[in-house]
């Protein structure tokens, strides 16, 4: 089994607005990492994260990080592992600054780039490149997005530190009193 989220970070507005302008709310309740369906913490960089149990979660949408980003950075990330599919993007003003996108299925040394990526990329692709002519059973290049999010908001869905596998993330639920799709009454 492999992780299938998705997840942002935003640096300026405090924790509460970020989820208030994605229509979310605080629950009152806590969970550890991956435990909720929507949750979300300040790392000690102090990005604020939220992180959905989806891969398409629509807070990593086009149009909710545009809106979100008006007066602040944001940078997304997608991972599908079970179809070895990863993108990191960043925002500002509104606009894409540049996005990074792995999809195995295209191949494995796939990688789509938009916009201008940042520095530390060209080192990355060369990295994978290295690992991959050593070892060409593992996906070198499917990590090179999510490295390039991590590079500048310290996070990395897999390397999760240990004070962050608490019960530390803060549940989110929708603003909307939405049913949970699965729940019939």
């Amino acid at each position: 089994m492999g992780f299938s989220i998705s997840w942002l970070a935003c640096r300026g507005p405090s924790f509460e607005v970020v989820a208030t302008r994605l229509g979310f709310t605080p629950s009152g309740k806590q969970a550890a990492f991956l435990r909720a369906p929507l949750a979300g913490r300040t790392l000690p960089g102090g990005w604020h994260l939220l992180v959905a149990k989806r891969c398409d979660a629509l807070l990593v949408k086009a149009g909710a990080l545009a809106s979100l980003s008006t007066d602040c950075t944001v940078v997304a990330c997608s991972i599908e592992e079970h179809v070895m599919f990863s993108s990191a993007e960043a925002w500002q003003h509104g606009k894409r600054l540049w996005r990074i996108e792995h999809a195995a299925e295209e191949g494995d040394d796939h990688l789509a780039v938009e916009g201008t990526p940042p520095d530390i990329l060209a080192q990355r692709i060369a990295d994978a490149r290295a690992c991959q002519s050593e070892d060409s059973e593992v996906g070198w290049f499917f990590e090179i997005p999510l490295d390039c999010a991590k590079n500048l908001v310290g996070f990395k869905h897999d390397e999760v530190r240990p004070e962050m596998e608490d019960e530390g993330f803060i549940v989110l639920q929708s603003m909307r009193g939405e049913k949970v799709w699965w729940r019939f009454w």
